[in-house]
């Protein structure tokens, strides 16, 4: 698992599994292209933010997948340019222009965030900084496109009521909001050094733990909430058990029990590759 998230593929399969999820539960039947469409999507646009990685911190400091980046670039650059039009082939023909649309936002919103393009002035000069570099603002815009993401599944399939909308992406956005942040912990020195203010670094590991408990209990209230109202099929709380997961895994790395480096690397994100899992699972259960 550690070598397949090093070489990028679990991220893809962590979109992937929530948008069949999401298909799943509002078409009733289980059609991959969206979530095709979805992997390849996320492949490139992540490769696009680890590829600006690249010899901008010392060996030391960098982290594995930049490393193993720097021996390809020019070849990994080609890998994500033709798995992102891939997948705005997809988007046009199995849905149409609305779901493409949606799909280019992806890449420039990585774009924008690695790039300087706010502009501010410090000791009488003009300079420009990343949006990365705004204290606390990486875990609400990261969480806010991978939402972003779960509305895609739902326009590909030409369905989704406000409520749809409003309840899958809100569980998806408190629930990566979780995620990224605890996985910032694996990333303290790194992003300190690279001006990134994450979290953890302004608030500290305790502080940021309760928030993220907070956060977490949030997540799981919303799914009932969504449910409660009817924005959700009744099968959605299936998703309760990837709740589960990510409490064991908070409760680990609070206490220390569990290595916030491997952990932040690998298992956080395994998340949510369970969506699909446990409600399939939870299905097959009901049937019987």
């Amino acid at each position: 698992m550690l070598k397949t998230a090093r070489l990028g593929l679990l991220l893809p399969l962590v979109a992937a599994s929530p948008v069949a999820t999401v298909s799943l539960l509002v078409t009733g039947r289980l059609t991959l292209w969206a979530a095709f469409a979805a992997a390849l999507c996320a492949y490139s646009s992540y490769l696009i933010d680890h590829l600006s990685e690249v010899d901008t911190c010392e060996d030391g400091l960098a982290s594995d997948r930049s490393k193993l980046l720097a021996a390809s670039r020019h070849r990994a650059a080609g890998f994500g340019a033709a798995a992102y039009l891939l997948a705005l082939g997809i988007a046009g023909w199995q849905s149409g222009l609305s779901a493409m649309l949606m799909l280019l936002s992806f890449p420039l919103a990585v774009v924008i965030y690695c790039v300087p393009v706010i502009p501010r002035r410090t000791v009488g000069k003009w300079s420009a900084i990343r949006l990365k570099e705004i204290p606390g603002l990486k875990a609400v815009y990261t969480a806010a496109f991978w939402a972003w993401l779960i509305s895609f599944a739902l326009v590909f399939h030409h369905t989704g009521s406000w409520g749809e909308h409003a309840g899958f992406a809100g569980f998806m956005f408190l629930a990566i909001f979780v995620n990224t942040v605890f996985c910032d912990f694996k990333d303290l020195e790194r992003d300190q050094v690279d001006g990134v203010p994450t979290l953890p670094l302004a608030l500290g590991t305790g502080p940021t733990f309760r928030l993220l408990q907070g956060v977490s209990l949030a997540t799981a209230l919303w799914l009932v909430l969504s449910i409660a109202l009817n924005w959700l099929p009744t099968p959605a709380a299936a998703l309760h058990s990837t709740r589960v997961y990510a409490t064991y895994l908070l409760q680990g790395g609070k206490s220390g029990q569990i290595d916030l480096g491997h952990i932040g690397e690998v298992w956080a994100d395994f998340e949510f590759v369970l969506w699909l899992p446990s409600v399939l699972v939870a299905a097959a259960l009901s049937a019987l």
